[in-house]
């Protein structure tokens, strides 16, 4: 056997004589290439054949003789055919890394397999023979692989793989193991903050592959950058950078070989310890002792903390615990200002980590308390600032006799924080003070220890003292303070105009009134001090204050004094001899509680006394039967002071009285008579006198005598014979109203007149009973009542009753009424009020459409007369309504609603708004009580949605308000909003394939629709669909949505598809919508050409793709069908790089590969065919002697030339046509193996006997 690539040499041997016989080699029919020679031996005349051995092939040595006709001439020829067998040895060499056991190959071909194992030696080149870890191998399906396996490789090593066939010569085979050392940086690191962990390969001879395995799959952000191999220093390094790591993880640094891919790559593990670390700003009071703690925590700590104060390290005070890992500086001497204070952690044992730093501040804050003396009583505001402080900070309170905080008192407390002078201020207000009380503000910070400060609130109080005095008389007012802790105490009076009185004020003008003051100002003795403010005439309620000011004190504190005065009514009274005489005493509005008692001239109380009501009038009467003769009597009010009034009593014997059915009715002094205007009056004055003397009657009329020379009015004035009477009768009216007397004139020389009581006659004219409104309106569901005002207490008319119609229709007592369209309304009648003069009666009802028609109030009076109210009321109802019942909208058209208003005038304003939508009002058009606008809506935006998903038919609201008659009436109503549309903006398509175009509408059920696909033609005009090869589908519509799709299905897409497509949509009556235009762009392809490739190596197939999103890509070869999948990047929206990147290549991997792309609109693309062509090497040539080889590309094909040339000029070709060879990559084989060698050329020296 003979190793492939290597020389042998065939030999033929003629035994005897070889004369007159010819040899020839043959290689098949033709003469065999190679190197031909020929020998003498023992065995006879040896014929030998070099060839190069390139694969197992035969040679035939032919003997025959010689044309010459020698001895042999007619034998017949004889063909001895030679047989050639190949082996071949391929060499496994590798990297490892040093120190890591590896294993090389020499793997032997070529064998059959019944062959025994081929002998195998392993030794170093030029070295010795190495027989530990030598594994000889086994044939097995004609290969025998025997290996060498280095247990502790710390060098590059070349090796010798020996192999020895049979007889063969050995054939020697070498291989590397390049040796490389690895190390990588574990680190400790800051949670959150960013690392570089760095892996590098050093003392290595050859690039090596260095990569992080999986670290891309981290969810956090990691950049690795892949440094180059530097052949000076021997070393290559990558570096993984991560940034904002919270956790512990570990990353595999790979190390491998391009080159030597048998090589057991190398993972070297990378941990990353993540740690927290915490150090909190710090604040302490003035003076206070302070203590720093810096804490460390993770699962893996190595480190060591330090401290700075600023730039300078602190080396004292300070304490390490382990568990929790943290470090205490304790600070020696209490700080007085704010420091800046670093916490520095660095790893001890993992030193490439970098150090980690965290400063806090020591904020230096004090307490500051303010309080002020307060009124008991009033409102106080405590406060307590904290300057230099956290945001975080917090100030409670918390007052003597409570455990705890303030929270549930009644008091409120506002805090706040000023980040620019990070100043804490906490403001108790505490409401009503009542006694001096102490207060602690508490400072407090998670984590700190709380600080406090005390604070003394003090209280004073002010007493005041005023009384009930008569009107325009003097009133004191008293201001005392006690309780007061200040020394220096101002009281002051401010007038009800707000005016300072001082005790050099003589009169200070009021509105209604002048007062003369004076004031008296004690001392301060014993935290008390006394004002004193007369005032010379009250003349009514008023309020004073008692100012109280303090020393140092900015605030005030203000006491009301009131000024109470009160009235006495008592009029003087006359009656007749023989009647009762009723006297009154009214006290009117008194604040305080005072007596009121009648007092004869000797000072005797007479009657009971009684007590007032404050804020009420109080009236004492006094009876007195038969009075006899004129008499003084005083009214006493008595309280702080005693107060009185004289009324004097007249006892006559003339009176008037009303001739009626009641007769003898006696009209008192002062009394009056009200009637209606018409009503007969008849009145008596009679004289009584026991002497029956005789006289003269007069009658006058507002103190004018009717003599003839006054007008009295329409009376008729008679005297009754005999009797002492005279009568006047009238028909009650306005020209007879007035004040009446009768007088009495003895007819006895000098004698006196006398005088009747007085009576007042007061006419009321028909229309005296009222009723109003005289219209209501009101909105459906509210109330509105109507009043009928009759009079009472009428001298002669009384009132029997007050009844109410609708429509003449009277209503019942259980409020049932009829309007004349028999609709019934309910109404309640309240209870009637009475005043002293009139009696209300209130009927109220709700709004509704049968609460309209005319209200009436009828009244009835005896002696029998009802009144005609002339006044009645109209019921109406305040309503809108509109014309129509359903609206239906499209994005583009409007639609007008005519709304109608009844309404008692014209409206104030009207608003109207659509959902989402516009308006415009014409404007109110007035027609009596009803009055129109017309308002026209329209949808507010585009009538194409963002997506699919919020395609729906929407409901709009609108509303519209009137606002009249002080009251708002609103209809609402909805609006059908169709034709919104979704279309994609743009489509994909793939040319030659089947097409759906969509267009989603909003309708509804009830309206027709239709669809019209239209195009963009060439020219930019648009342009009917084709008949042939579309169709337009229309879905049936969706309840829930309301949504339609229109359909348009191209069978068979083609380059004048490339246009814009869009529906338009006629939605009945309401409008035509044009969906948006579709526009069709073909998905294409432009596949990059691949260059031919040598077997074994690797193929990048590329294509440039425009298109949609990819979901998948494959690469299929059309020969075998066999895919795979590729990958895809994009920059550019839409325009995509998709390649995929084989692994070696063969010779059954030729073809044609084609890329098939899946997009997520479901379209499927198939690129053109890209041809791959596999180059088969053929197998080195045996460079002939005296020459070189070199390879040239054959620029007609794909194969190759090898040629050769000779190595020195010294040598020629010795044959010409043998000095190239072309290799088929086809096949992998040459056309030939012969090169032809190159022979030294020997110039004879010139014979010196030639001349």
């Amino acid at each position: 056997m003979v190793k492939k690539g290597t020389e042998t040499t065939l030999t033929c041997i003629v035994a005897g004589s070889s004369e007159g016989v010819e040899v020839t080699w043959l290689d098949g029919v033709v003469p065999a290439s190679g190197k031909r020679s020929e020998a003498t031996t023992d065995r006879g005349e040896e014929f030998m054949l070099t060839v190069l051995a390139n694969a197992t092939y035969s040679f035939d040595c032919r003997t025959e003789s010689r044309s010459d006709g020698g001895v042999f001439a007619e034998s017949p020829a004889f063909t001895n055919t030679v047989s050639v067998d190949i082996y071949d040895v391929e060499s496994v060499s590798k990297v490892a890394r040093r120190g890591t056991e590896t294993t090389i190959s020499c793997i032997i071909t070529g064998l059959s397999d019944d062959s025994p194992a081929i002998s195998v030696a392993w030794g170093l080149y030029r070295g010795d023979v190495i027989t530990e870890g030598v594994d000889t191998g086994v044939v097995e399906d004609g290969i025998q692989v025997s290996t060498l396996t280095i247990s502790d490789p710390q060098q590059d090593t070349i090796y010798r793989c020996d192999v020895t066939a049979g007889q063969s010569d050995t054939s020697t085979t070498t291989l590397e193991i390049y040796t490389y050392s690895a190390e990588v940086s574990s680190q400790e690191i800051l949670s959150g903050t960013e690392t570089t962990l760095t892996c590098v390969v050093t003392n290595t001879s050859i690039p090596m592959e260095i990569s992080w395995v999986d670290a891309l799959e981290s969810d956090y952000e990691i950049t690795i950058a892949v440094g180059d191999y530097s052949p000076d220093s021997r070393s290559q390094n990558t570096t993984l950078l991560v940034r904002g790591a919270t956790q512990d993880m570990s990353f595999n640094c790979r190390i491998a070989s391009a080159n030597y891919t048998a090589s057991t790559p190398t993972d070297i593990e990378a941990s990353l310890k993540i740690y927290n670390f915490s150090f909190d700003d710090v604040q302490a009071r003035v003076g206070s002792d302070v203590s720093l703690t810096c804490l460390v925590s993770g699962s893996h700590l190595y480190g060591n903390i330090s401290w700075f104060k600023g730039e300078t390290r602190v080396e004292t005070g300070i304490e390490t615990t382990r568990d929790p890992y943290s470090s205490i500086l304790t600070l020696e001497t209490p700080p007085v200002q704010q420091a800046e204070y670093t916490c520095q952690y660095h790893s001890v044992i993992l030193t490439s980590s970098p150090s980690s730093n965290v400063t806090a501040q020591l904020w230096i804050y004090d307490i500051e308390t303010s309080s002020e003396e307060r009124k008991v009583g009033s409102d106080i505001i405590l406060t307590c600032v904290v300057a230099m402080v956290a945001q975080d900070t917090t100030i409670s309170w918390i007052y003597a006799g409570l455990n705890g905080p303030i929270t549930e008192t009644g008091d409120d407390i506002q805090s706040g924080w000023d980040e620019s002078t990070m100043t804490l201020t906490s403001l108790l207000t505490i409401m009503s003070v009542s006694r001096d009380q102490t207060y602690t503000c508490v400072v407090n910070k998670e984590g700190q220890i709380e600080q406090s400060e005390t604070v003394e609130l003090k209280t004073f109080d002010v007493l005041t003292e005023s009384h009930d005095v008569l009107v325009d008389t003097p009133a004191t007012l008293t201001c005392h303070v006690t309780g007061v802790s200040s020394v220096n105490v101002t009281i002051q009076w401010i007038s009800p105009t707000g005016d300072v009185i001082t005790e050099s004020d003589d009169v200070i003008a009021e509105s209604n009134n002048n007062a003369v003051y004076s004031v008296d100002d004690g001392s301060l003795e014993s935290g008390a001090k006394m004002s004193t403010l007369t005032l010379t005439s009250a003349a009514r309620d008023e309020d004073y204050t008692c100012r109280v000011m303090l020393g140092g004190q900015s605030d005030h504190f203000d006491t009301i004094v009131p000024v109470k005065v009160f009235e006495i009514i008592a009029d003087n009274v006359s009656v007749l001899v023989g009647t009762i005489a009723t006297l009154s005493c009214t006290v009117v509005d008194p604040t305080d509680t005072l007596t009121i008692r009648w007092l004869d001239s000797a000072g005797h109380t007479q009657g009971e006394t009684s007590t007032t009501t404050p804020n009420e009038s109080t009236t004492l009467e006094l009876i007195i039967t038969n009075p006899a003769e004129d008499i003084t009597l005083t009214c006493q009010v008595e309280g702080d002071q005693d107060y009185s009034s004289e009324v004097y009593l007249e006892v006559n014997a003339l009176s008037i009285k009303i001739d009626s059915e009641d007769q003898g009715l006696v009209i008192p002094e002062g009394g009056t008579v009200r009637e209606f205007a018409g009503v007969e009056l008849v009145f008596t004055c009679e004289y009584v006198s026991k002497n029956k003397d005789d006289g003269t009657f007069m009658w006058s009329r507002n103190g004018l005598k009717c003599d003839g020379s006054n007008d009295c009015g329409d009376v008729t004035i008679e005297r009754v014979p005999i009797v002492m009477k005279s009568i006047l009768a009238m028909s009650v009216g306005p020209d007879n109203e007035g004040d009446w007397r009768c007088s009495f004139t003895k007819d006895t020389d000098g004698a006196s007149e006398i005088r009747s009581n007085e009576v007042v006659i007061t006419s009321l004219p028909l229309g005296s009973v009222t009723q109003s409104p005289p219209q209501v309106w009101g909105v459906e569901g509210t109330e509105s009542s109507v009043t009928c005002t009759v009079p009472t207490n009428l001298t002669l008319s009384k009132l029997v009753s007050v009844s109410w119609t609708l429509d003449g229709n009277q209503i019942s007592n259980q409020g049932t009424g009829l309007n004349q369209d028999n609709q019934v309304t309910q109404f309640t009648r309240a209870e009637p009020t009475d005043t002293m003069e009139t009696r209300t009666h209130v009927i109220s009802f709700t709004h509704g459409e049968a609460a309209v028609g005319t209200l009436l109030c009828h009244v009835v009076y005896t002696p029998e007369r009802e009144l005609v109210i002339s006044q009645s009321t109209e019921m109406n109802l305040i309503k809108v309504t509109s014309n129509v019942d359903r609206i239906y909208l499209t994005p583009d058209s409007e639609a007008d609603i005519i709304f109608t208003i009844q309404a008692p005038e014209a409206p104030v304003s009207t608003t109207a708004e659509l959902q989402d939508g516009q308006h415009l009002k014409s404007g109110v058009v007035s027609d009596g009580n009803y009055f129109t606008e017309t308002v026209t809506l329209s949808f507010a935006s585009s009538g194409s949605t963002a997506t699919e998903g919020d395609l729906v038919r929407r409901d709009l609201t609108y509303s519209y308000t009137v606002n009249v008659a002080s009251q708002n009436v609103t209809v609402t109503g909805t609006v059908k909003l169709i034709g919104e549309t979704f279309a994609p903006e743009s489509l994909w398509m793939v040319l030659g394939a089947r097409m759906k175009l969509t267009t989603s509408f909003t309708t509804d059920r009830s309206i027709l629709t239709t669809i019209t696909w239209k195009r963009v033609s060439g020219d930019g005009n648009t342009e009917d669909i084709p008949s042939e090869g579309y169709n337009s589908i229309l879905t049936d519509i969706d309840q829930d949505t309301g949504v339609v799709t229109a359909m348009l299905i191209i069978d068979k897409t083609d380059s004048s598809d490339e246009t814009g497509y869009f529906a338009e949509i006629t939605l009945g009556d309401v409008g035509v919508v044009t969906g948006r235009t579709l526009n069709l762009q073909p998905i294409t392809g432009d596949v990059v050409p691949v260059k031919p490739v040598w077997e074994k190596e690797s193929v990048t197939f590329s294509a440039n793709i425009n298109g949609p999103e990819i979901v998948s890509i494959i690469l299929r070869h059309q020969e075998s069908g066999k895919e795979s999948e590729g990958n895809s990047t994009s920059d550019v929206l839409n325009q995509h790089s998709v390649s995929f990147t084989s692994g070696s290549f063969y010779s059954s991997h030729r073809g044609t590969y084609t890329f098939i792309i899946s997009f997520l609109d479901g379209l499927v693309y198939e690129t053109e065919g890209v041809n791959v062509v596999v180059k088969i090497r053929c197998r080195p040539l045996r460079t002939p002697p005296n020459t070189s080889q070199n390879e040239v590309e054959d620029p007609n094909s794909d194969n190759y030339l090898v040629t050769v040339a000779c190595s020195d000029s010294n040598y020629q070709i010795m044959y010409d046509d043998q000095t190239s060879v072309k290799c088929d990559t086809t096949t992998g084989t040459y056309n030939s193996t012969t090169l032809t060698p190159c022979a030294r050329v020997y110039v004879p020296s010139p014979d010196p006997t030639d001349s």
